[in-house]
């Protein structure tokens, strides 16, 4: 007997791995950059998303397809291009493509009929046996979908999300409070929720967690009912090789118009990318916050800065001592990118710095290359209508006071015959 109980405990145990709570893994990013290669189907164009805070942030390569119906005109107004043609010319040709190239699939709000079986397989097995981490994010077109929009509950992908979808039930226009489970979980504390929690959310995918997944939050309805309506909204569990995480509201507007105003949004954002791909998160969690916040000032100050040299190029201004100025600029946002990628985030934060003060030091020069150009157009522009206002001027007189066009006679005739 005690040979059978002990072996029905390491049974137990072993059950309990394979379905449990996530735990450490391998990481999955790119060997040669370090990078995490993430690939965001659904929602990434036309509005405020968190593909706005990948795009500079050191960690992360994101590449984007709008897979959603939904958005499908509003993308094709905008981008002049069919989604349709977006995806074939995005999405990975095969299998090998999607684990070899990329380490975190995101579905937000994309849309079930914009994939063919295959892709759906694809996505299945890159997770279970490519290591891949997935993402479901709310929406119409996610988890059980919502009026014409089908559920992903019957598709391989349903079948390894940590949540049972529910078709077409999409609770709306009410808060829902988060309510944090597991605020040890190193996604959570990576977050300063006790000064800032996560704001309330106004809608949500209605879902049931699954047994053996890692419940994280859920979300409360307020209201006549108080709460008494609670939904699963954070759930993770991992799953053969990979990782799948699920977030039942919607990241961005409408459910999370409250959520995308967060001081932390963006930190949230990434730092899911980070879980997923099995790559520790920093707990330093404001020198973290800081050191983003700069990369941000550092990107938006360059897309300004060139599109300023633009500018001031077209009228004939040398701009080669504000380039030099930015070269150095970059030098020392590749050491502190290098610095953020090793967890050095106090020599991050310095170089950063320094990278903008020269950025700052190349806005001053633009800015007095700007006025140099201008004032030389301004120049022109008034000896032009100096002139022009002289010589109008000079006509005027000669025609209407010096009257030299006219030809001065002695008499004027006057016949007044009847």
């Amino acid at each position: 007997m005690p040979r059978i109980r002990g072996t029905g405990i390491i049974l137990c145990l072993l059950l309990v791995t394979a379905v449990g709570p996530a735990v450490a893994r391998d990481e999955k990013r790119d060997p040669e950059t370090g990078k995490i290669r993430v690939i965001y189907l659904g929602d990434c164009i036309v509005q405020e998303n968190p593909s706005l805070a990948f795009i500079p942030e050191p960690w992360i390569d994101v590449t984007r397809i709008p897979a959603s119906l939904y958005w499908q005109w509003a993308h094709e107004m905008f981008l002049g291009e069919s989604v349709h043609k977006l995806m074939r010319q995005y999405m990975p040709r095969t299998y090998d493509n999607l684990v070899g190239d990329y380490d975190v699939l995101i579905l937000s709000d994309a849309n079930v009929q914009m994939f063919n079986l295959l892709h759906l397989d694809w996505f299945k097995r890159g997770v279970e046996e490519g290591g891949l981490g997935l993402t479901m994010i709310g929406g119409d077109e996610t988890y059980g979908g919502m009026g014409p929009h089908p559920s992903w509950g019957p598709t391989s992908v349903g079948e390894i999300l940590p949540v049972d979808c529910i078709d077409g039930l999409h609770p709306k226009d009410k808060n829902f409070i988060v309510k944090v489970l597991r605020p040890d979980h190193s996604l959570l504390t990576s977050l300063p929720l006790e000064q800032s929690p996560i704001p309330a959310f106004l809608g949500l995918s209605a879902t049931i967690t699954r047994t053996g997944s890692d419940e994280l939050a859920r979300l409360t309805a307020t209201g006549p009912l108080g709460g008494s309506i609670v939904w699963p909204f954070l759930v993770e569990w991992d799953r053969g090789e990979g990782r799948v995480f699920a977030f039942t509201s919607d990241w961005t507007r409408a459910s999370g118009d409250l959520f995308i105003l967060w001081d932390y949004y963006d930190d949230f954002c990434i730092n899911l990318m980070l879980h997923l791909a099995g790559v520790g998160i920093p707990q330093d969690r404001e020198l973290l916050h800081q050191v983003r916040a700069r990369v941000r000032e550092y990107q938006m100050r360059k897309i300004f800065l060139f599109a300023m040299i633009d500018f001031i190029e077209r009228f004939g201004a040398q701009t080669d001592e504000v380039g030099a100025i930015i070269s150095d600029s970059e030098a020392e946002k590749a050491i502190a990118d290098r610095q953020y990628m090793d967890v050095d985030l106090v020599g991050a934060k310095a170089s950063i710095e320094s990278a903008l003060e020269k950025l700052r030091e190349a806005d001053v020069v633009a800015a007095k290359l700007k006025d140099s150009a201008l004032l030389q157009v301004y120049i022109i522009e008034w000896l032009a209508v100096t002139g022009v206002s002289l010589l109008a001027g000079s006509i005027l007189y000669q025609l209407m006071i010096g009257r030299k066009m006219y030809r001065e006679i002695s008499t004027t005739k006057f016949r007044g015959d009847a």
